[in-house]
Order: structure tokens, then sequence, then C-alpha cells
């Protein structure tokens, strides 16, 4: 008998065929062989000769190259869209698309959503008060941010807005240094208080409180972007003294931007932040603008309102 009609199964390189004798017939047969032969025994209904044949053609099926199996199943078995990566051995790279910086982008912005309430307890502020289905698929801002600044080497990072008082302010801070870091000095921090009580809840945040939460965070923020040595004692968060060597890129600090539409609101913005986050444009008169007081209304020719 030759070796070309030893049933696949028999092939056993480096053992002796069993009660001895001659083991010529059983020499290692090319990939090539092989291959073709676990392809066959698994069309036939059989199994592949090895583990790793078993593997690799377990979703073999009749007229399709093994190579384009192989990688369909590698594909699979990697998480994200197939579109994100690709194997170079196989030459199937996706077709380079036009950086935001190429195409005339000066920013890139990201919003910050947790809930996609269907009735939510309070209605979206903007447009018909529903929110839009976008909101469903929310990415983390700071996260997403990371990747556009590995992708791009000029445009602005911002955020609009951040809702700040979501996690502890020392946390937040050092995640937008290590993010102004990372991008070269490139970050535009947003910070808004958000509009949707149900996400204060799920998060356990207070909803009652955000203003004195706020100031406390930016109070922490400056502190941590202007100390080496940072402490903090205050009605809502204590800091004990500790060493920050982690500074941002940019000197003294990422400008720092806040949304806010109450008088409250936009007081703190002109005391305490580099701009106004108007959050979209254009805009109703906010409720700072009225109703004007009698003195407002007697001066108000001269002195018309900021939104006049």
């Amino acid at each position: 008998m030759s070796s070309s009609n030893v049933p696949t199964s028999h092939w056993c390189p480096g053992r002796r065929r069993p009660g001895g004798g001659d083991t010529s017939r059983y020499s290692r047969p090319s990939r090539g062989v092989v291959r073709e032969a676990n392809i066959a025994a698994v069309h036939a209904g059989g199994a592949p000769n090895s583990s790793s044949a078993r593997r690799r053609y377990a979703d073999a099926r009749p007229g399709v190259p093994a190579p384009h199996r192989t990688q369909r199943r590698e594909h699979a078995n990697r998480p994200g869209p197939a579109h994100l990566w690709s194997r170079r051995k196989h030459g199937r790279r996706p077709a380079r698309q036009p950086l935001a910086e190429e195409l005339g982008y000066d920013s890139l912005w990201t919003g910050d959503r947790i809930l996609a309430l269907a009735a939510p307890s309070a209605p979206y502020p903007v447009g018909d008060g529903i929110m839009p289905r976008i909101y469903e698929n929310h990415l983390d801002p700071l996260i997403s941010l990371a990747l556009a600044a590995a992708h791009t080497n000029r445009v602005r990072l911002g955020t609009s807005t951040l809702n700040g008082l979501w996690e502890p302010p020392l946390m937040l801070a050092r995640s937008l240094t290590a993010l102004d870091l990372l991008s070269g000095g490139r970050l535009d921090v947003g910070l808004g208080l958000g509009w949707m009580p149900d996400e204060y809840t799920a998060v356990g945040v207070p909803w009652q409180g955000r203003g004195a939460r706020i100031d406390e965070t930016l109070d922490v923020l400056e502190e941590y972007w202007a100390r080496d040595l940072v402490s903090h004692q205050g009605p809502l968060f204590t800091i004990p003294e500790t060493t920050v060597g982690l500074k941002p890129h940019q000197r003294a600090a990422p400008p720092i931007l806040l949304a806010g539409f109450t008088p409250t609101g936009l007081r703190r913005v002109a005391r305490r932040a580099a701009g106004w986050l108007p959050v979209a444009m254009p805009l109703a008169c906010p409720p700072a603008c009225g109703p004007p007081s009698s003195k407002r209304q007697k001066t108000r020719v001269e002195t018309p309102p900021p939104c006049a």
C-alpha cells in the first residue's frame, strides 16, 4: 500500500504503526494535501484530524477558500466593528478615510448622556421636548476625545457639555489633565449641570444643590492644576494633602467653559469661566433677560437686556 492510499485518519507522523512494522508510509504529507483532506472530511460529514484543523474548518463551506473562512472566524472573535481593523497578511486593509483636519474642521466636540428614557421626569430642553434617538448610543465623552486626539494634530477637542458633577472632582481633574497631556494641549473643558433629574438619581448624586457642587468642583480643578501640593477641605469634598506631579500641557490650565441660562448661572460664567456654552443656537431670550424689573424697565431703552 502506498502512502497516497492511506486514509487521512491514519496519517500520524512520529508514531509507529500499531503492531510495529515499516513506518515510511506514515510520513507527514504536505500542508496542501492535509488542508484538502481536512476540507474533504468536513464536506463528507466527518471531522478533521487535529484540534487546530477542527477549529479552522468548523465553518467550512463548499466553494469557499480556506483563508477566507479563517479570516471570517477571526473577525467574529474580535470586539467592535470589523471596519476599524484588519489583518495585514490577507491584504484587506480598509480604505483610508479623510481626517477631520483635512476636511477643514477646527474643533471636535462631544456631549454627555447616560440615560435615554422614554418618559423622563423633565422634558428635553430643545425643540419639541423629545430626546433625540442618538442618545441611545452615547459614547463616553472623554474616551471619545482620547481617540480623536490620537488621530489628529491640530483641531481643538472640547466637551459640550460634560456633566462635571457625576464623579468626584479629584477623579475628574485627573481625567481632564491626562487628556490634555495626550492631546498636546488641545482640550477645552465645557462643563454643565444637565437637565434630567433621573440621571442624577442613577449615579447617586443629589439633584438639589447643584450650584454649590459645581462651585466646589471648580475649586478642586483650580487647585489641582495650580499647585504641586494639593489639599482641599470643603462642605462636600475633602482631599488630604498630596503631591500632584501630573499637570496639563496648557499653562496654566485648560480653558473652562460653562453652560447656564439662569441669572446665577450666567454670573458664574462671568466670574469663573473662560467662556459660555450656549448649547444650541439660535437661542430664545434666557430667563436672565426677563421679565424686567421696574428699575430695568425705566432704563430699557438706554441699556437693553443682553439678548434683546
